[in-house]
Protein backbone atom coordinates (compact mmCIF):
# COMPACT_ATOMS: atom_id res chain seq x y z
CA UNK A 1 0.00 0.00 0.00
CA UNK A 2 0.99 3.47 -1.30
CA UNK A 3 -0.59 5.74 1.39
CA UNK A 4 0.13 7.91 4.76
CA UNK A 5 -2.08 9.13 6.73
CA UNK A 6 -1.09 12.77 9.26
CA UNK A 7 -2.84 13.62 12.40
CA UNK A 8 -2.54 16.81 13.46
CA UNK A 9 -4.86 18.58 16.74
CA UNK A 10 -5.52 22.39 16.01
CA UNK A 11 -5.83 23.60 20.09
CA UNK A 12 -7.63 26.70 19.69
CA UNK A 13 -10.21 25.03 17.81
CA UNK A 14 -10.14 21.69 19.18
CA UNK A 15 -10.56 20.25 16.12
CA UNK A 16 -8.72 17.15 15.25
CA UNK A 17 -7.36 16.44 11.42
CA UNK A 18 -6.97 13.19 9.38
CA UNK A 19 -5.43 13.82 6.36
CA UNK A 20 -4.75 11.00 3.84
CA UNK A 21 -2.40 10.85 1.14
CA UNK A 22 -2.22 8.15 -1.41
CA UNK A 23 -4.19 5.53 -1.74
CA UNK A 24 -7.11 4.57 0.77
CA UNK A 25 -8.35 1.41 1.27
CA UNK A 26 -11.15 0.20 3.84
CA UNK A 27 -8.22 -1.50 6.18
CA UNK A 28 -6.48 1.78 6.47
CA UNK A 29 -9.29 3.77 7.65
CA UNK A 30 -10.14 1.31 10.27
CA UNK A 31 -6.72 0.67 11.58
CA UNK A 32 -5.55 4.03 11.63
CA UNK A 33 -8.78 5.01 13.80
CA UNK A 34 -8.37 1.88 15.75
CA UNK A 35 -4.61 3.36 16.60
CA UNK A 36 -5.74 6.87 17.28
CA UNK A 37 -8.33 5.55 20.16
CA UNK A 38 -5.95 3.01 21.61
CA UNK A 39 -3.25 5.85 21.74
CA UNK A 40 -5.41 8.31 22.94
CA UNK A 41 -4.50 10.54 20.32
CA UNK A 42 -7.76 12.61 20.38
CA UNK A 43 -8.10 14.68 23.79
CA UNK A 44 -11.68 14.49 25.59
CA UNK A 45 -12.84 17.78 25.07
CA UNK A 46 -12.25 17.42 21.10
CA UNK A 47 -15.13 19.85 19.04
CA UNK A 48 -15.09 17.75 16.01
CA UNK A 49 -13.38 16.00 13.24
CA UNK A 50 -11.71 17.20 9.78
CA UNK A 51 -11.21 14.12 7.22
CA UNK A 52 -9.25 15.34 4.63
CA UNK A 53 -9.64 13.34 1.04
CA UNK A 54 -7.58 16.01 -1.17
CA UNK A 55 -4.96 14.23 -1.61
CA UNK A 56 -6.30 10.53 -0.99
CA UNK A 57 -6.81 8.27 -3.57
CA UNK A 58 -9.97 6.23 -2.96
CA UNK A 59 -9.75 2.37 -2.85
CA UNK A 60 -13.00 1.00 -1.90
CA UNK A 61 -15.94 -0.44 -2.88
CA UNK A 62 -19.59 1.52 -2.25
CA UNK A 63 -20.19 -1.09 -0.36
CA UNK A 64 -17.42 -0.97 1.69
CA UNK A 65 -17.91 2.94 2.14
CA UNK A 66 -20.84 1.52 4.79
CA UNK A 67 -17.67 -0.22 6.50
CA UNK A 68 -16.69 3.35 7.81
CA UNK A 69 -20.04 4.23 8.86
CA UNK A 70 -19.82 0.84 11.13
CA UNK A 71 -16.89 1.87 12.37
CA UNK A 72 -17.91 5.12 13.79
CA UNK A 73 -21.49 3.72 15.08
CA UNK A 74 -18.98 1.18 16.67
CA UNK A 75 -17.69 3.45 18.54
CA UNK A 76 -19.55 6.68 19.47
CA UNK A 77 -17.57 6.54 22.90
CA UNK A 78 -15.09 8.85 20.80
CA UNK A 79 -17.76 9.72 17.78
CA UNK A 80 -21.21 9.87 19.51
CA UNK A 81 -22.73 13.29 18.88
CA UNK A 82 -19.48 14.66 16.72
CA UNK A 83 -19.37 16.83 13.68
CA UNK A 84 -17.51 14.90 10.93
CA UNK A 85 -16.58 16.85 8.02
CA UNK A 86 -15.15 15.04 5.10
CA UNK A 87 -12.96 17.61 2.41
CA UNK A 88 -12.77 16.86 -1.25
CA UNK A 89 -12.10 17.50 -4.62
CA UNK A 90 -13.19 15.34 -6.95
CA UNK A 91 -16.48 13.87 -7.54
CA UNK A 92 -15.54 10.12 -6.62
CA UNK A 93 -14.51 11.36 -3.16
CA UNK A 94 -17.42 13.68 -2.46
CA UNK A 95 -19.77 10.24 -3.62
CA UNK A 96 -17.47 8.15 -0.77
CA UNK A 97 -18.35 10.94 2.10
CA UNK A 98 -21.92 11.37 0.83
CA UNK A 99 -22.50 7.32 1.57
CA UNK A 100 -20.79 7.85 4.97
CA UNK A 101 -23.28 10.62 5.58
CA UNK A 102 -26.46 8.54 4.54
CA UNK A 103 -25.84 5.92 6.93
CA UNK A 104 -25.14 8.92 10.16
CA UNK A 105 -26.53 7.44 13.42
CA UNK A 106 -25.33 9.49 16.21
CA UNK A 107 -22.69 11.39 15.06
CA UNK A 108 -22.81 14.25 11.92
CA UNK A 109 -21.06 13.82 8.52
CA UNK A 110 -20.97 16.61 5.92
CA UNK A 111 -19.15 16.97 2.87
CA UNK A 112 -16.79 20.36 2.14
CA UNK A 113 -14.38 21.46 -0.75
CA UNK A 114 -12.64 24.30 1.46
CA UNK A 115 -11.33 23.79 5.06
CA UNK A 116 -12.64 26.63 6.53
CA UNK A 117 -16.21 26.06 5.80
CA UNK A 118 -15.65 22.75 7.02
CA UNK A 119 -14.37 24.63 10.21
CA UNK A 120 -17.07 26.83 10.62
CA UNK A 121 -19.59 24.34 10.33
CA UNK A 122 -18.36 22.03 12.90
CA UNK A 123 -17.95 25.22 15.36
CA UNK A 124 -21.51 26.12 14.94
Amino acid sequence: MNNTIKCTYNSKNKIFIKSYHGDIYLEDVVNSWKEIISKKIIPENFQGIIVDLRKGVIKMTIEESVGVSQFYKNNLSLFGNKKIAYITNSPIKTVYSMLVEQKDKGYKTKTFSYKEAAIYWILN
